[in-house]
């Protein structure tokens, strides 16, 4: 019983491992002086794997 049970621990561990999951979107914060450089990045990012960014900028010592 012991064999079996850790034998289908790990395999459920390996396949989720091994199975991608699927991002809904990235949440990006920053602060305001970074809107220009991190737009771009987040823009970027966007293009080569199709996940949305959401950028919140303001104060760094807000943020």
């Amino acid at each position: 019983m012991k064999k079996h049970f850790f034998a289908f621990s790990l395999i459920a561990c390996a396949v989720s491992v091994i199975l991608p999951t699927q991002v809904l979107a990235v949440k990006l914060y920053g602060a305001g002086s970074l809107r220009d450089s991190l737009t771009e990045v987040a823009e970027s990012f966007n293009e080569k794997y199709g996940v949305p960014v959401e950028t919140r900028f303001g104060p760094s010592g807000l943020t």
